[in-house]
């Protein structure tokens, strides 16, 4: 073998040894999870089974803020289009959140809330209020749609 094609041929495993590796701090999420496609409201898609629309996963702020409560989690489900609420809305649908600095998780049902202000608010689901303002979200969206309930890991970062 030609001394350039040994060069050539450890430079592309190099690469693919650093690829893998990465740059340190936080690896990748597991394969499972869904990358960081923002929607309007500014919270995560995740994509719902058999192309049937999207869930909007966010922790949105209370106007006034306590020791007890400073946000709710909400989900707004969506067309597959991402322009109109889905209809119809999902028959069920709630969270389990890991929180930091807690080992289990947290189980959060929601609840429909339709927001008749926004265009695509129909399919509102949001949280009671609790110490939700987070900056990142990681946990399991449960959800009832046609009659299926399925579980969809979900990872969010700001």
């Amino acid at each position: 073998m030609a001394p350039s094609s040994i060069g050539s041929r450890r430079h592309v495993l190099l690469v693919c040894a650093l690829a893998t590796i990465g740059c340190g701090g936080t690896t990748a999420p597991p394969a499972a999870y869904v990358a960081d496609n923002v929607g309007a409201h500014g919270g995560l898609l995740v994509p719902l089974p058999k192309d049937r629309g999207f869930g909007e996963v966010l922790s949105k702020p209370l106007p006034k803020a306590t020791a007890k409560a400073d946000g709710v989690l909400a989900v707004y489900f969506l067309s597959p289009e991402k322009s109109a609420a889905l209809t119809p809305p999902p028959s069920a649908a709630a969270l389990k959140i890991k929180m930091p600095g807690q080992e289990a998780p947290l189980d959060v049902p929601l609840k429909l809330q339709a927001d008749a202000k926004d265009p695509v608010g129909g399919s509102l689901f949001t949280s009671a209020p609790g110490l939700f303002s987070l900056d990142q979200l990681f946990g399991d969206l449960i959800v009832t749609v046609d009659g299926e309930s399925v579980t969809i890991p979900f990872e969010k970062h700001r």
